[in-house]
């Protein structure tokens, strides 16, 4: 039985291989991916943007999201995006194994990848699932889906983690089902060390419509700030740099205020 999971999981895999994962990197980290996330609230670094203070309705990490956010729509170009590390790349690697072992164990359904997808009724803000679980016969989308790359010897604590408010991963996965108008998501934890069932751990996150609220006030109050730094620096062409650089600071100082 192991053989022919295996057997099987290999056969999803290089399927996938060649029409999803070719599919995924036409739609993410290309240019027109950073493109559009230029400027705006993106699902991977929400959790530093709901991040607060002590005492203040702002923590560090989102004033600096906020400052680098700003900068993006002030210059009209992207920030310089990070090198894949190890990690990285072997997510990028396992993925479609990942993918092909949930959809032998949820033969209902199909994962689908996603480009960058705003928020309904919202501009400024979006995110990038790893996939959509799609209906295999009606085609309708039902779910999210992200997966992690879990290694053994760091990852046990968090795959076996329930998702909640504190969770690394609970803003992100909001986000996503946001995005998607989903009210569920599968968080999945895949190793390539192990066989089934032990590959493959995946746990069912119920989108909170309270949180839902609290992220939306936050992206308007967040736009606001940043609608006034923008009256702070006003017409900055043809200005001497010194002159530039100050208005600059004076933002920064603003939104560190906060």
């Amino acid at each position: 039985m192991d053989d022919m999971f295996k057997s099987a999981l290999d056969n999803a895999a290089k399927c996938i291989l060649a029409d999803v994962n070719q599919s995924s990197e036409d739609l993410q980290r290309t240019d027109q991916w950073f493109e559009d996330r230029r400027g705006r609230w993106t699902g991977s670094k929400i959790i530093d943007f709901m991040s607060k203070g002590r005492g203040t309705a702002w923590g560090v990490k989102a004033k600096a999201y906020m400052l680098s956010k700003f900068m993006e729509r002030l210059r009209g170009t992207c920030n310089t995006p990070i090198k894949s590390t190890a990690d990285m790349r072997r997510g990028t690697e396992l993925e479609p194994y990942s993918i092909g072992a949930f959809e032998l164990k949820y033969p209902e359904l199909i994962i689908e990848p996603c480009k960058f997808i705003l928020f309904p009724n919202c501009e400024t803000a979006g995110a990038s699932p790893d996939g959509k679980a799609v209906n295999r016969l009606t085609r309708k989308t039902v779910a999210g889906y992200e997966t992690k790359s879990r290694r053994d010897d760091n990852t046990y604590e968090k795959a076996f983690e329930r998702v909640h408010e504190k969770h690394p991963e609970f803003w992100q996965l909001t986000s996503e089902m946001i995005a998607l108008e989903v009210d569920h998501l599968y968080y999945c934890h895949y190793t390539d060390m192990h066989k089934d069932p032990f590959d493959l751990q995946v746990q069912i996150v119920e989108l909170s419509n309270d949180h839902v609220l609290q992220l939306y006030e936050r992206i308007e109050d967040a736009d606001a700030i940043l609608d006034q730094c923008f009256e702070m620096v006003g017409d900055f062409k043809g200005l001497a740099p010194h002159v530039f650089t100050e208005r600059l600071i004076e933002v920064k100082n603003f939104i560190y205020a906060r």
